[in-house]
């Protein structure tokens, strides 16, 4: 959203995909931009810590370059990942992936 032009939609998707047998089902949410996009020879580089894709924007769009570092340790540390696929110009999607909770069975309580 930070890079999208004011007014620009951004859809969020979810889904949970099921496992598959002894296989813990995944939870993955879409975020969809149609902002200026990402280089392709840039993807690689955008999850390092303090990176700037274009960095003389660094005065007209704040920020440290973090973001996107934190959100990915933090995907790690739960068992999940997070991709992008990118066009220059068309715009974002970023798909995060963690393992989906699975309800207990349900207790059965009896009132008298």
């Amino acid at each position: 959203m930070k890079f999208s032009p004011a007014g620009a939609r951004v859809d969020v998707l979810a889904k949970v995909l099921p496992g598959g047998p002894g296989e813990t089902p995944r939870a993955v949410v879409h975020v969809v931009d149609r902002g200026i996009g990402i280089p392709r020879g840039e993807l690689a580089n955008i999850f390092q810590r303090f990176y700037r894709v274009d960095p003389s924007r660094a005065k007209s769009v704040p920020g440290t370059g973090l973001g996107l570092a934190i959100v990915k340790h933090l995907l790690i540390l739960h068992h999940g990942s997070i991709a992008v696929d990118s066009e220059r110009g068309k715009g974002s999607r970023f798909s995060v992936t963690l393992p989906a909770a699975t309800p207990p069975k349900a207790a059965v309580l009896e009132t008298r």
